[in-house]
């Protein structure tokens, strides 16, 4: 005799319960297995899963090589901080290295050279 759509939906749902009973069960003993390795190794957080650096979220060392070598070989000026050449009233700044800021382009666009807001070494 065939079975009605809310029989069948009936036997679904069954179903789908009895499924995340396994695989809740699974999970846990899973990780019971995992903390047994972990303390019978010694492991820690960092052989786990590799040392983070502190103050940013997410940035592994190993992301942080990843990035630093899809970016090329450092140059030989890499980190070294470059006097401040450019301000405004407004306590803007510039040292004169990457894109011109929005604050000098626009005082520029007003009509103003970007030599009357350089700092006189």
């Amino acid at each position: 005799m065939p079975k009605t759509s809310s029989e069948i939906e009936a036997q679904i749902a069954k179903l789908q319960r009895d499924l995340e009973a396994a695989k809740a069960k699974e999970v846990k003993d899973v990780i019971g297995r995992m903390r047994a390795a972990i303390a019978h190794y010694g492991l820690t957080a960092e052989d786990l899963f590799g040392e983070r650096k502190r103050g940013k979220r997410g940035v592994t060392k190993a992301t942080a090589k990843k990035v630093a070598t899809k970016a090329g070989p450092k140059s030989r000026r890499a980190g070294v901080k470059v006097p401040v050449k450019f301000k405004d009233a407004a306590g803007n700044t510039w040292t004169g290295r990457g894109s011109m800021p929005r604050w000098l382009k626009a005082a520029v666009a007003d009509g103003k050279r970007a030599e009357d807001f350089r700092i006189a070494p």
